[in-house]
């Protein structure tokens, strides 16, 4: 199966890039936790509903982790940190919470792949990806799936 892709113009009055092309992903289908587990249970030895409950403790086990200010780590999938966006104060003394952080959000790396000499190889949620333009009548026959 391929990642689809839709082309789009950039129409932005006072960007640079006005009037280029660019790809957007076009989500095919929205999988559930309920998915993941259907998928789990035909390739373990465990049955939906024990993954199902693992599943859903799994987000307020990660969220309690990532309050406490750990990275969060799946082995083979990847791991989960805080970010932040800031503001910046003219000193160290003017610097404070309240000021100057913007926001907060989750930062998702994925696992590498690691070659047989050891060293990195790519990223293992995209060592694999081919990519598609959506629609009938694209450039390189592709369909709406």
């Amino acid at each position: 199966m391929a990642v689809f892709y839709t082309l789009y113009q950039n129409n932005r009055e006072g960007f640079v890039n006005k009037g280029k092309w660019y790809a957007r992903v076009r989500v095919n289908q929205v999988k559930t936790m309920k998915d993941i587990a259907r998928e789990i249970q035909d390739i373990a030895s465990v049955r939906k509903s024990d993954v199902m409950a693992v599943l859903t403790e799994l987000p307020d086990v990660m969220n309690k982790m990532l309050e406490e200010g750990h990275r969060v780590k799946l082995d083979g999938f990847g791991s989960f940190k805080i970010g932040i966006r800031t503001k910046p104060a003219a000193t160290v003394r003017d610097f404070s919470v309240v000021k100057n952080i913007k926001s907060s959000h989750i930062v998702f790396q994925p696992d590498r792949l690691y070659e047989a000499n050891g060293k990195k190889g790519t990223r293992f949620l995209a060592s694999t990806l081919e990519f598609k333009e959506w629609g009938e009548g694209s450039k390189d026959g592709g369909v709406n799936p």
